[in-house]
């Protein structure tokens, strides 16, 4: 009788072996499986991250680019550019006017962040200023212009 517990015993205590080696398998492979999956969706984020970084810094030199590539500044963050449209005109001497424009580059349609929608944002309400900053013997002076202040000296 005790032979035949102390059998018994044996093979189930083989079966929960061979059970728990079987899960411990599934378990191994199911993780096998999960970070090729990981690593297969890291790659393709960043294969698309590489290619819009890319479409970025080369907007200036594709065909269609609306402007002219040496009135483009590329700034990365928070927004790709500022544009200064009829810089080099006017550097050659064939026009007067500048205008500023902020460009996001984006790849497929992606939308813009946070910080980048309050930049567009305060671009389109016009909260923009201009600074005038000197530096002498350590001290910093920053002085904004005033349009009106300009015109008034202007006209004295």
């Amino acid at each position: 009788m005790l032979a035949v517990l102390l059998t018994l015993l044996v093979a189930v205590l083989f079966a929960v072996v061979v059970y728990l080696l079987l899960k411990i398998h599934r378990l191994t492979l199911d993780t096998k499986k999960q970070v090729e999956a990981a690593r297969k969706a890291a790659n393709k984020q960043s294969r698309a991250t590489l290619k819009g970084q890319i479409c970025e810094e080369l907007l200036p030199l594709l065909p269609g680019c609306p402007w002219i590539p040496s009135d483009m500044k590329f700034f990365g963050k928070p927004v790709d550019y500022c544009i200064y449209h009829g810089m080099t005109e006017a550097r050659d001497g064939n026009g007067s006017e500048i205008e500023i424009i902020f460009a996001e580059v984006k790849t497929a349609s992606m939308d813009l962040d946070k910080i980048q929608k309050l930049i567009r944002d305060a671009v389109v309400a016009k909260r923009v200023k201009w600074f005038d900053v000197s530096m002498n013997d350590g001290q910093i002076t920053a002085k904004e212009f005033s349009p009106r202040a300009s015109l008034v000296n202007s006209k004295t």
